[in-house]
């Protein structure tokens, strides 16, 4: 999985291209700034709905897509050879996707269809994430039929977990060359451990819809980002 890194350019808003080298038959998506989004820090008492914009701009995520490659180094080679649009050079976070406890991945044949909006909803990460511990069966088992549950219903589009950064990478366009750096990262709280592409009315309804779900940290903190429709 190819995530997009954030920069102030893309936090300003869309005026500058953003296309991904990924593969347009698989999920992908352009995000509207932060500040159009919301994260959920979850409690005790339920989840804490707190609006951006957020800080450290350089590791949010401005969008995201697949490149399907036989292993890190060929995804990696394959990004180098990219050459992006003109404006402010990008970084692309490269992810090994997949569950570490083993839930398959959503990819629906509906991705293309209803006319709700799409939001983007990604789990943040922690130490035990970035150490690819698996979920207690429960937790998988509960996550599994939310997921079957939110497909059916024509709300649940694209998801699927990531394997910690240990097996990534960085790609970052600047100074007129990609330069490569290897995982892993060290700001965990930052990072994507998972993510949900749903179809909601509104902003109030995707945060209902990302509070009820049972992901497996017991207390998450969730961020939910708007897709800027007809970006690819």
């Amino acid at each position: 999985m190819i995530l997009r890194k954030a920069d102030r350019q893309t936090e300003a808003g869309p005026a500058i291209d953003q296309t991904l080298p990924v593969d347009a038959s698989l999920p992908h998506a352009t995000l509207q700034p932060s500040s159009q989004g919301v994260r959920l820090h979850f409690g005790p008492d339920g989840p804490r709905v707190l609006p951006g914009p957020f800080e450290h701009t350089e590791e949010l995520v401005a969008g995201f897509g697949y490149l399907e490659a036989e292993s890190l180094p060929a995804a990696t080679d394959r990004l180098v050879r990219w050459t992006p649009a003109a404006g402010a050079p990008p970084v692309l976070e490269v992810r090994e996707s997949g569950c570490p406890g083993g839930l398959p991945g959503i990819h629906s044949a509906a991705a293309g269809q209803g006319t709700d909006p799409r939001f983007m909803v990604m789990l943040m990460s922690d130490a035990q994430l970035e150490a690819d511990e698996s979920p207690e069966p429960q937790r998988l088992d509960a996550m599994a039929r939310r997921n079957e549950e939110s497909v059916a219903g024509g709300v649940l589009v694209a998801g699927d977990g990531l394997k910690s950064t240990a097996k990534g990478a960085r790609v970052a366009f600047a100074a007129g060359r990609p330069t490569v750096l290897d995982g892993p990262f060290a700001e965990a709280k930052e990072l994507i451990a998972g993510f949900w592409v749903i179809r909601a009315p509104t902003m109030a309804q995707a945060i209902e819809w990302a509070s009820r779900y049972p992901y497996a940290p017991v207390n998450p903190v969730v961020e939910i980002r708007p897709v800027r429709e007809g970006a690819r």
